[in-house]
């Protein structure tokens, strides 16, 4: 998730990947980047599946068990699960190409399949029967868990931690749409605001 955040016409930007708003820094083309949340990759399934932490990867391995990911390059959640693939592959040789084989990329790439209006992708695909299984982030749209799913932490020697990473901008800009952007970053990283983070999931790094 990269994500423009018009406040007063003045731009912030968010990102699921630290690597995007660091690089837009390193060119000189943004403010400093700052970490504003955490995250990290959990599985959801079915609860027919059978999912738990502890048969995570034999289930992710296993030939009738289709996984669903967001698209790598094209969305940070791909990313982060072709990372997995990479950390199963040294607990078990020969996993990433199996698991990159299997995995269907349904979310955030240009060839992803079209979704009816108003569903969540994870649902529809997992409701469809298109996959079983669905590698994203342990946060939600919603303040309360789903109960036709189940969402499974990775083991510890498979774990992934995503940082998000926050900037302002360096655009021609007024002094008001410049403070504006500020005003919002600032909010992004008090109590408040990092109290509405913690209630869908992610991690805070700046609570009182």
């Amino acid at each position: 998730m990269t994500r423009f955040i018009n406040a007063f016409q003045a731009l912030t930007l968010v990102s699921a990947n630290m690597a995007h708003p660091q690089r837009l820094t390193t060119e000189g083309k943004v403010a400093p980047t700052v970490v504003f949340a955490r995250n990290r990759v959990c599985v959801q399934a079915r609860p027919d599946v059978g999912l738990t932490t502890d048969n995570l990867l034999d289930k992710l391995l296993d030939p009738n068990i289709k996984i669903g990911t967001s698209t790598p390059k094209a969305d940070p959640g791909g990313d982060y699960a072709w990372e997995l693939f990479a950390k199963a592959d040294s607990v078990r040789p020969g996993a990433k190409q199996i698991l990159e084989a299997k995995a269907q990329q349904l979310v955030g790439g240009a060839a992803a399949p079209q979704v009816p209006v108003g569903q969540s992708p994870v649902k529809y695909f997992m409701s469809t029967r298109r996959v079983d299984v669905f590698i994203g982030y342990c946060s939600s749209h919603e303040t309360t868990p789903d109960s036709t799913l189940v969402q499974v932490e990775l083991p510890a020697n498979l774990s992934i931690s995503a940082d998000y990473g926050m900037t302002v901008l360096e655009l021609p800009q007024t002094a008001a749409t410049r403070n504006a952007a500020y005003r919002l970053a600032l909010y992004l990283m008090s109590p408040e605001a990092q109290d509405v983070l913690t209630r869908y999931g992610f991690t805070p790094v700046a609570r009182q």
